[in-house]
């Protein structure tokens, strides 16, 4: 839309706090187009400058030993409902990113089937360089078969005490994406746990969320009490996994100026 690439030139509370105050705290849906807009053309320019990664190794002799991997540590939460921010949700949006390995010398293409994590990315990598995967590492091997009941459980980023009050106030400002009400700060999502198919999403007090991504891929339709045996199931699978990593209480750290300045100018 003319004059809002002007008006934000970047994503940031700050930049946005002068429109929500004139809309009356919703945030247009032409800001939402131009916002995903611009981050399609984030990924447009990572996917050209992996082809020239991949070519250059090509054209130096190095591409058949070399292990190349292609991975997110998030997405964004820009979705209508959610908090419209840095990847701090568990919605799809932010948690299903890509993750490509290209093995050395070898041929073997396809699909891993199952639930995959990136924690399983350093015993993979481990492996293909033909060293002992450590005991601790709570990852598996991708290059192992997979169990038919395996799943992918996705923590909310507990280890940041200012989260929830950040988020308060935004609440403050930004009260609606495109219309549609941005979700209460208190029922937040804590912990995702994601099979092939089914994804419960727990928040606090044991709120419970159960979609079918087959069907639902959005997240827009609750299941839990159609499917309880389902709710069930992956809860069993989160207490053992809580069991064996269990979470560390906060622990707040200071932080010196020059690391301040450098999180700052990443948008952090």
């Amino acid at each position: 839309p003319p004059g809002l690439e002007e008006e934000l030139p970047v994503f940031s509370r700050p930049a946005l706090r002068p429109l929500l105050a004139r809309t009356g705290g919703d945030l247009p849906q032409e800001v939402l187009d131009y916002a995903l807009a611009q981050y399609t053309a984030e990924v447009s320019y990572t996917d050209h400058w992996v082809g020239e990664l991949l070519a250059t190794l090509a054209a130096t002799g190095v591409d058949q030993g070399t292990l190349v991997v292609v991975v997110a540590d998030h997405g964004e939460c820009l979705g209508k409902g959610t908090y419209f921010e840095h990847g701090t949700c568990l919605d799809q949006g932010a948690v299903h990113v890509p993750l490509l390995l290209r093995l050395p010398g070898k041929a073997r293409t396809g699909v891993v089937d199952g639930a995959v994590e990136l924690l399983d990315l350093a015993p993979t990598m481990l492996e293909v360089a033909g060293l002992p995967v450590p005991a601790a590492f709570a990852g598996r091997s991708l290059l192992a078969p997979r169990p038919d009941d395996s799943v992918a459980i996705t923590e909310h980023p507990l280890y940041d005490p200012g989260a929830v009050d950040r988020r308060e106030e935004r609440r403050d400002f930004l009260v609606s994406v495109a219309g549609q009400p941005i979700r209460d700060v208190e029922a937040g999502d804590l912990v995702a746990v994601r099979d092939g198919r089914w994804k419960l999403l727990v928040g606090e007090g044991g709120r419970a969320r159960l979609y079918d991504l087959a069907e639902d891929p959005d997240e827009e339709r609750d299941l839990t009490t159609e499917h309880p045996e389902v709710v069930d199931r992956l809860q069993r699978h989160l207490r053992a996994w809580l069991a064996r990593y269990p979470t560390p209480p906060d622990q707040p750290s200071e932080i010196d100026a020059e690391l301040e300045k450098t999180l700052r100018s990443l948008g952090y």
